[in-house]
């Protein structure tokens, strides 16, 4: 069973995740997308700013207190620490609309089971 601490860990990291999504798919609209992806980040940007409050209220509820909050579980982790590991790399090179898209969905996917 996580302790209090463990949850509380897993959902800043995710929160952390969702955060660096939002600014992927920032970047991504800076770069000239096509109608499309342009479209699709504008989606992902609302999508994954619901999340971001989700997270939030759910940090906020464990430590009220609320003992009936989950974390990520151990695969939750350790997508969360994949998906943070491509998004380092990508934006280390150019970010291209596209890969951001993708990325990007990738994130909201594992926030909403997180959330």
């Amino acid at each position: 069973m996580p302790t209090k601490l463990q949850k509380a860990n897993g959902l800043r990291n995710a929160l952390s995740l969702v955060l660096d999504g939002i600014a992927l798919a920032e970047k991504g609209l800076l770069r000239g997308p096509s109608k499309e992806d342009e479209r699709e980040l504008n989606r992902l940007l609302g999508a994954l700013a619901v999340e971001k409050n989700d997270i939030n209220q759910r940090l906020d509820d464990l430590l009220d207190g609320d003992t009936s909050v989950t974390g990520p579980t151990p695969a939750q982790v350790q997508q969360t620490a994949a998906l943070a590991a491509a998004v380092r790399g990508i934006t280390n090179q150019a970010v291209v609309a596209s890969a951001a898209v993708r990325l990007a969905t990738d994130i909201l996917d594992l926030a909403t089971q997180i959330a």
